[in-house]
């Protein structure tokens, strides 16, 4: 989390894809009925939302761990610490 906010053109490219993932979304499911074929389609419209998100957020924490795994292979080779502690 700290990492995202040290880069603020960062966290304006994540709102922007968001906003637009958002929207396209929106417009494609736009005028759905109350029907049983029309609440499935909304279901559809969130979890396709919630999906993004998800990996969204899980691609940018994936990211700080390989950036990582030097330093952490570097530290616990040289017995600093444990990674079970």
């Amino acid at each position: 989390w700290l990492s995202v906010l040290k880069e603020p053109l960062l966290v304006k490219v994540r709102l922007f894809q968001t906003t637009m993932v958002a929207v396209l979304i929106g417009l494609i499911f736009l005028g759905q009925q109350l029907t049983q074929v029309g609440v499935m389609n909304i279901n559809g419209a969130i979890f396709l939302f919630l999906t993004n998100m998800t990996f969204q957020n899980a691609f940018a924490t994936i990211t700080v761990f390989t950036s990582e795994l030097p330093v952490f292979i570097r530290e616990t080779r040289s017995r600093l610490y444990r990674c079970d502690t």
